[in-house]
């Protein structure tokens, strides 16, 4: 066995505090100090003769030794941190140093390893590293650079925040990688006094301010302000110190950001405590929680009682269930709920945090409670919109239902009930199929057939057709009405669909035999009267004759009260802008007049009470003797027909208008200027840098930053003003009867809104700018895109010379 030189056996190998283990070049292991058993659980005996191979952990590379074995066999010193395993199989980390050493007066070289456990120190890195990650977005707008060192008595940092790189020039990773980063940057006429300072024991407190000079990267010296404040672990024991260092050439206009940035952030930033006994309290908590949860941030700060107290009572169960489920999972912690303030208004929030096991079992959330009022408030208006749409859908006596038109061809969009009863099958199989998954082939060819001819003749179609039903095979008289859009293009048909099974029988056996005659008529009067359709029947002089149940549903008057009186000036004698209807314009009186049927898909009369009802108008002459007029109320389809137009023009996320909108207005603008000699500017906007929001934060931020700009640039225009989306995150703006230097002020004011307010409140560090280009339509324009293709240019050459800024072209 080789034993240890005499060189390097003696009292400080012996009594160091580092453990040190002597090889030869070969590996094999000459002696092991006390510090090295101790830290090993290896015994003198069982490690000399042997190989380091005993300490490997698995976990570092083959590469990592293979440098570690060239560098030393060089004669060079090697040093790094290393992962190894004790004689028990627990690992521990190692600030490692292997130097080799020349015996001269034997002719022999051995390396000699220096080793010190370095795993709760690289744990406290790593520990601090989440908080980094965590504190980011706040550290970047905080005036100050923060660092952390080890209550050791190092000075080297585990931690500086990304900002130094303003005060000092250098980036977190040079600093965290010299262990002499800070005392030597100092002013050798200010080093001995902070020096003095180092020993954080002799401190009359907990925290301690110092002003000193410290070098820049660039050579200069920068007067820095440095509060320092020990950091205990819950027995009190010192474990850090987190500092500060502030600018105090710039203190003044630093604080002057922090109030503005506090009084601007919304929503609640806290952090929440909750320990094994359950004891909870708020160690912070921002301003916003005065605001949105009606309680003193500092009254909680000890005890989160008044908190709770605050949360609505039919909430408080589910924040307790939540808050057990998180503390006993560690999974983040998301819940809709309300606040019930002092006055007694009650606010939505929406809470969520991620939770964090501390040392002595407590539970730390960090996290942010956002005011959701506006959005629960709209979302239950739009639960309760379409609650009254579907009843009404769902009531009618007719069936009723809506096809798309499609390139490929027609697809179901929207029943009623009535429809799904009749055809004996689910709403699920009916949305978005197409009359062959539906309908038998020769019933299909049929439906499609009719929804095709309303297509093309783009007017209201009634048609006739008898097919195999849930009920057995019946008889329908259909209605089919083409619903446009702005352009004139047809979207959508509307069917309304009535079951005349009963009434077509009835009239087959009345033409059979003319002795039935009587029971003919009564029966069609019984139809009439049961039909969903308003019907009324007037004299050659157009005074009503007979008026059924449906009449009276839809317009109020009862047949006692109308028959007898002239239709038209009853209910028909004006326009819905009570401009006069002239008799002689009348569909129902030109009817009885020139002897022919009309049709009209839109006429409106005057209900009992005077609102105007639009309807679907059928008008039959009977030749000497009056007319027949049939009508259905319209009113759900009109709403209908708006909302797929309003849907049609405007862009989903933003409510903005979509580039086929902006384009159909920027035509209009261009005939304006040539008919007119109208001035009119045009504003191309895009937002700087988004597809890195969308790349690193997720497509659901992009949304919420485009949201945001969409309400800023609205807030920013005129009434008359026209603002689009035209593309992922490029927006368009026409600015009627402006000029450019009109259009200039209002891009700079739009630029400059966006800088100071295009914000999301989960991102607060997220900050965006827009560019704008901005040009005029001219009178020789050859097209209204001219002006758009010049904007556009202009748009580009901002993006070129920086970005956040507007260019005129």
């Amino acid at each position: 066995m080789r034993t240890t030189p005499d060189l390097l056996a003696g009292p400080l190998f012996a009594h160091s505090p580092d453990a040190i283990l002597i090889a030869d070049t070969n590996g094999m292991v000459l002696d092991v100090n006390p510090a090295f058993t101790a830290l090993t659980g290896y015994t003198r005996d069982e490690i000399v003769g042997k190989t380091p191979r005993l300490l490997k952990s698995g976990h570092m590379s083959l590469e990592f030794y293979r440098t570690l074995w060239q560098t030393v066999l060089s004669g060079e010193r090697w040093r790094h941190d290393i992962l190894n395993r004790r004689k028990d199989g627990s690992l521990y980390w190692a600030d490692e140093i292997i130097q080799p050493i020349t015996l001269e007066e034997r002719g022999q070289t051995v390396l000699v390893s220096f080793q010190r456990d370095v795993t709760e120190l690289r744990r406290t890195r790593e520990a601090l590293d989440e908080e980094h990650a965590r504190l980011d977005g706040f550290l970047r707008a905080s005036p100050a650079v923060l660092y952390v060192v080890p209550a050791t008595g190092a000075t080297q940092p585990i931690f500086v925040s990304d900002n130094v790189r303003d005060l000092l020039g250098n980036v977190p990773a040079e600093l965290l990688s010299d262990p002499c980063w800070w005392l030597e940057r100092i002013h050798p006429e200010d080093r001995e006094a902070v020096e003095r300072t180092l020993d954080f024991h002799r401190w009359p407190e907990d925290t301690l301010l110092r002003r000193y000079r410290l070098r820049h990267a660039d050579g200069h010296y920068v007067w820095v302000e440095d509060k320092v404040t020990v950091v205990r672990d819950e027995r009190g024991e010192p474990r850090l110190l987190s500092g500060a260092l502030l600018d105090v050439s710039r203190e003044a206009e630093q604080r002057s950001l922090l109030d503005k940035l506090a009084r601007h952030l919304p929503g609640v930033i806290y952090v929440f405590k909750r320990t094994p006994d359950d004891h909870m309290s708020f160690p912070y908590a921002s301003e916003g929680m005065r605001r949105i949860c009606g309680v003193d941030p500092e009254a909680v700060r000890e005890d989160a009682t008044p908190f709770f107290a605050s949360v609505h009572p039919e909430d408080q169960a589910a924040m307790m269930e939540t808050s057990d489920h998180s503390v006993a999972t560690l999974e983040p912690w998301r819940l809709l709920y309300r606040h019930v303030h002092p006055d007694g208004h009650v606010v939505w929030a929406e809470g969520e945090a991620t939770p964090e096991r501390q040392p002595d079992g407590s539970t730390l959330w960090y996290g942010f409670i956002a005011d959701v009022t506006a959005r629960v408030e709209a979302e239950r208006r739009l639960r309760e919109q379409e609650l009254l749409y579907h009843t009404v859908l769902d009531n009618l006596q007719e069936i009723c239902y809506v096809a798309e038109v499609t390139p490929e061809g027609f697809r179901f969009q929207v029943g009623n009930n009535r429809l799904y009863e009749l055809l004996g099958i689910a709403p699920e199989r009916w949305i978005g199929a197409r009359p062959r998954d539906i309908f038998p082939p020769q019933t299909a060819e049929h439906v499609e057939k009719n929804l095709r001819r309303c297509l093309e003749e783009g007017r209201t179609l009634r048609t006739d057709t008898a097919m195999a039903t849930a009920h057995g095979w019946r008889e329908f008289s259909a209605s089919l009405t083409p619903l446009t859009d702005k352009d004139g293009t047809v979207r959508h048909i509307v069917g309304l669909v009535m079951d005349v099974t009963d009434y077509k029988r009835a009239i087959r056996r009345a033409q059979e035999a003319s002795r039935i005659a009587d029971e003919r008529a009564q029966t069609l009067g019984t139809l009439l009267n049961a039909v969903g359709e308003g019907i009324f029947g007037i004299d050659p002089e157009g005074t009503i004759t007979f008026w059924n149940p449906a009449a009276e549903r839809i317009l109020g008057y009862r047949a006692e009260d109308v028959i007898g009186l002239d239709a038209h000036q009853t209910f028909h004698d004006r326009l819905p802008d009570e401009t006069p209807y002239l008799r002689d314009a009348c569909p129902v009186l030109r009817a009885v007049r020139e002897g022919r049927m009309f049709s009209c898909k839109e006429e409106y009369f005057r209900h009992r009470d005077g609102h105007w009802v639009p309807v679907l108008l059928t008008v039959t002459p009977i030749p000497g003797d009056g007319a027949v007029a049939v009508f259905t109320d319209i009113t759900e389809l009109k709403k209908m027909q708006e909302d797929l137009r309003r849907q049609a023009e405007t862009d989903p996320l933003t409510s903005l208008a979509n580039r086929r909108s902006f384009f159909t207005a920027l035509l209009h603008a261009g005939e304006r200027i040539v008919r007119h000699g109208d001035r009119c500017a045009i504003l191309m906007l895009d937002l700087d840098h988004f597809k890195a929001v969308n790349d690193r934060y997720g497509h659901a931020v992009g949304d919420a930053v485009l949201s945001t700009f969409a309400a800023i640039l609205r807030n920013a225009l005129r009434g008359n003003d026209l603002p689009a989306r035209i593309g992922g995150e490029e927006f368009a703006v026409l600015l009627p009867h402006t000029d450019l230097a009109g259009a200039l002020a209002l891009a700079e004011r739009i630029r400059r809104a966006v800088a100071n307010y295009c914000r999301v409140p989960m991102h607060p560090e997220l900050r965006m700018t827009v560019s704008i280009g901005v040009s005029e339509l001219l009178p020789d324009d050859p097209t209204p895109e001219a002006a758009l293709v010049r904007a556009d240019a202009a748009l580009y050459l901002a993006k070129q010379e920086g970005r956040n800024r507007v260019v005129v072209a």
